[in-house]
């Protein structure tokens, strides 16, 4: 304690929980896609409990939200979707947990950050809604 290392070595821990943290939560992933509830629950239940403070946990907390929600343990899927919305109010999880929870359709596009971009397909959509006018308009 009090040496010039300190900073650095609590910075290394931080940076191998996190990492511990990424590698249980992408094995819970497997099982989710596997359809095996109970063993993802298993590894976001030690992400929850064991590491608080990596930058996974709002993502593990959503998937539990999801887990217990589609295993109509409905108070429990909303103790953690109180735990996310208290802690991560403005986060992408929380909205998803919120939608999760309301019934509310979740409606994701996903599309890459360069085909928003894409000039081609902007002058493309600009052509088929103004075939007449060929001038290039503004982003929207």
């Amino acid at each position: 304690p009090n040496s010039k290392y300190e900073i650095d070595i609590i910075t290394k821990i931080q940076i191998i929980k996190n990492n511990i943290a990424d590698h249980k939560l992408n094995t819970a992933k497997y099982y989710i896609d596997k359809k095996n509830k109970e063993a993802s629950l298993i590894y976001l239940k030690d992400i929850y409990k064991n590491y608080r403070n990596s930058v996974y946990i709002a993502e593990t907390l959503y998937l539990l939200t999801k887990i217990y929600y589609s295993l109509d343990e409905k108070e429990i899927a909303k103790e953690y979707a109180a735990i996310l919305a208290y802690n991560f109010p403005e986060s992408f999880w929380y909205e998803k947990s919120y939608n999760i929870l309301n019934n509310l359709e979740i409606n994701e596009i996903e599309q890459k950050w360069y085909e928003k971009f894409n000039p081609i397909k902007i002058l493309a959509r600009d052509k088929e809604k103004n075939y007449n006018n060929t001038s290039i308009k503004s982003l929207e």
